[in-house]
């Protein structure tokens, strides 16, 4: 008896024991989760404080619990989310690359590997690599991770992710070019009330969605009422959440605040289309004051207060991803309504910035260089080129991904229809196999042929597209040359000998022309940089000019033995032009041609007369295309200059943009006391041969 009373005892106590070792672990694994939560509801409002809570998590499990797979992976997501609203993509990417090598495959690895995905397609968003970010939400669309209905929270966060990151991609990195958004607004409409994730992923899809009804107000495509009404009702939405005390967050009022200046700052939205939607817009005003204590109905300019309101929210928050893009918009739309100096202070924000870390934001970085020049921030010339140079370099770095996310859209639009083709193809094929193998042999030759024939079809377009937009220019140059001779010869008055000399030159003119259009068509008026002696440029020209209209105008060219580096061909044009358009303006007196050295190994060719002039009007007028500048009285036909000095601006910049920087065309006037065209190329040197 005594015995079996022992065995019973140590049996219990044994019990006891297994009992206390398996609660010990639920209880970590019950702190890791919540510290995961705690986390996770941080990324928005306190990202900062959320690291530090995933960075807990980690190390507890580290220390007392490494076998729990799921709470290390949602700790390393957690982190590097946190970090990411931050933009310390450094941190963010460290732990995603703890993610990558995790060897052990937990439950909820192919969910979380698919969130991490979506956070490095958003960085790559960031810096503008956006074919990187199409390739990954490419691959992440077609996994059947996002399609698992009942997943859970996470299976719903990485749906929505899903369709932020998509949303984002089209309306504000694409430029414009929305794609097929509408489809994905329809799909995210269908499906966004079965997912359930949080408040906080609710308003930053909503978010994403008013931000996406916006830009397709601008499309002809969609009603601009229902798309603005829409936008709207996304913004209410939000409103709605933030009014719970317990679910509100300074950047999510922030994003709402300047999705509304974004609405109120566009002005390709009609008035009409606003007042279809008074009564949405009412309700926000009536919601923004009563809940929010913001009260835009006194305001003179909503929009401005918006901007300016979100702004400083944004500037409060540790990510100097937002505060650049936030002071940035609230900058560029003061320039748009002529306060430079409220422009000013919000670049001087950015400037002093202490959290200003390059480069988090190139878009932004671009935009801000830009208001910067735009706005006379800085007299400072040295600053100024350092500001440009540093524009150029990140529109260049843009273009570039622009180019690469274009090539990669039709790279894969292409296959996808190769494989519905190929899809379709092998169903029918599996069918005859059975029937006839010799059949299966004659349908593949046939796709190949298709294949080959459909590319060769695509090519010829585009040379016809190409060969039609060379052709345009040269018609375009040619009506511009011979319009001043056309001109001349419905003079009635012009005396025979000069209507004799303006045929000629005419006909010289049309011989050139049949010469350029002949290069200039099939292959298109290309810029091809060489060594060009500014003599036989004056040469050349001179034999091209309109005869002076006026006995009194004497027109030289003064001799120089100066060289420069450009297009022969472009300069001969634009020379040409400025010298045909001083003979037009001059009654008395003289056009003189000539080139000076220039600072820096440039050179300034100049056309100067004794002409009528122009005021300061006339002159802000030039090289516009929505301007024209005539002088009836020097040009009763009503000859001005058009698209001539236009055509002179573009040469110019053609210059510019394919030999060393400075190259620019500018003019100095005064009205009765004529004009002075300058141009500045480069001068050729040695260090030519190397651009």
């Amino acid at each position: 008896m005594k015995r079996c009373l022992l065995l019973i005892c140590l049996a219990l106590c044994a019990w006891g024991c297994s009992s206390v070792d398996e609660e010990a672990p639920m209880l970590l694994r019950a702190r890791v989760d919540g510290l995961n939560k705690e986390a996770f509801q941080n990324r928005y409002q306190n990202p900062l404080r959320g690291v530090a809570l995933a960075d807990s998590a980690c190390r507890l499990i580290q220390d007392s619990l490494p076998q729990y797979g799921n709470g290390l992976l949602r700790a390393w997501n957690n982190g590097a989310y946190c970090c990411f609203m931050l933009s310390d993509f450094d941190g963010a990417e460290q732990r995603l690359a703890e993610l990558d090598s995790f060897a052990d495959k937990a439950q909820n690895y192919e969910v979380e590997k698919m969130i991490s995905q979506l956070l490095r397609a958003r960085m790559m968003q960031r810096h503008c690599n956006i074919a990187e970010s199409y390739q990954l939400l490419y691959e992440a669309g077609k996994s059947k991770v996002l399609r698992r209905k009942g997943g859970g929270y996470l299976y719903d966060f990485a749906r929505m992710e899903y369709y932020i990151t998509s949303l984002t991609l089209n309306y504000h990195y694409r430029n414009g070019a929305l794609g097929n958004v509408d489809g994905l607004l329809h799909e995210i409409e269908e499906e966004r009330a079965a997912l359930k994730c949080d408040y906080a992923q609710d308003m930053a899809l909503n978010y994403s969605m008013a931000h996406s009804y916006y830009k397709l107000c601008d499309s002809d495509s969609y009603s601009q009422p229902d798309m603005l009404r829409r936008s709207l009702q996304c913004c209410a939405e939000n409103l709605d959440i933030l009014k719970d005390p317990h679910r509100y967050s300074d950047y999510h009022l922030a994003n709402v605040l300047q999705m509304l200046a974004f609405l109120g700052a566009d002005t390709n939205i009609a008035v009409a289309s606003w007042q279809a939607c008074d009564a949405e817009l009412g309700d926000i005003w009536e919601r923004l004051m009563q809940d929010f204590d913001i009260d835009l109905y006194v305001a003179a300019d909503p929009t401005a207060v918006c901007f300016d309101i979100s702004a400083h929210m944004f500037w409060d928050s540790q990510d100097p991803y937002q505060r650049l893009g936030a002071v940035v918009a609230s900058a560029d739309y003061a320039l748009a309504v002529g306060d430079t100096a409220l422009a000013q202070h919000y670049y001087h924000w950015v400037l002093g910035d202490s959290l200003q870390r390059n480069p988090y934001s190139p878009k932004f970085e671009a935009m801000l260089f830009a208001g910067l020049i735009h706005s006379g921030y800085s007299e400072n010339g040295g600053t100024v080129a350092a500001w440009f140079d540093r524009e150029m370099t990140i529109q260049n770095f843009i273009k570039r991904n622009e180019k690469a996310d274009f090539v990669l859209q039709n790279s894969l639009r292409e296959s996808r229809r190769f494989n519905q083709s190929l899809m379709v193809a092998s169903g029918l094929i599996f069918v005859v196999v059975v029937v006839l193998a010799v059949l299966l042999l004659t349908l593949r030759r046939k796709s190949r042929q298709l294949k080959q024939e459909t590319l060769r079809l695509q090519q010829m377009q585009e040379r016809n597209v190409e060969q039609m937009a060379n052709l345009e220019t040269c018609l375009s140059v040619m009506r511009h040359d011979i319009g001043p001779f056309i001109s001349y010869l419905r003079n009635k008055d012009l005396p025979q000998e000069l209507r004799d000399e303006v045929l000629g030159q005419l006909l010289r003119t049309f011989d050139n022309i049949k010469s350029w259009t002949h290069l200039s068509i099939p292959t298109g008026l290309h810029f091809q940089a060489g060594e060009v002696k500014v003599e036989e440029l004056f040469d050349e020209v001179r034999g091209n000019c309109v005869a002076p209209l006026h006995g009194g105008v004497e027109l030289r060219f003064l001799p120089t033995d100066l060289t420069v580096w450009g297009d022969r061909q472009l300069l001969t044009i634009l020379l040409r032009n400025l010298v045909n358009n001083a003979l037009q303006h001059t009654r008395q007196g003289f056009v003189q041609v000539g080139a000076l050295a220039g600072d820096d190994h440039f050179v300034e060719l100049y056309v100067r007369d004794s002409g009528c002039g122009m005021d300061d009007e006339q002159i802000d007028g030039l090289f516009r295309s929505d301007k024209k500048i005539s002088t009836r009285e020097t040009s009763p036909e009503g000859y001005g200059s058009g698209f001539g000095l236009i055509l002179c601006r573009h040469i110019v910049k053609q210059h510019d943009d394919n030999t060393r920087r400075g190259c620019r065309i500018w003019v100095e006037s005064k009205v009765g006391e004529g004009s002075v065209f300058h141009v500045m190329v480069p001068q050729y040197t040695q260090d030519n041969l190397k651009v």
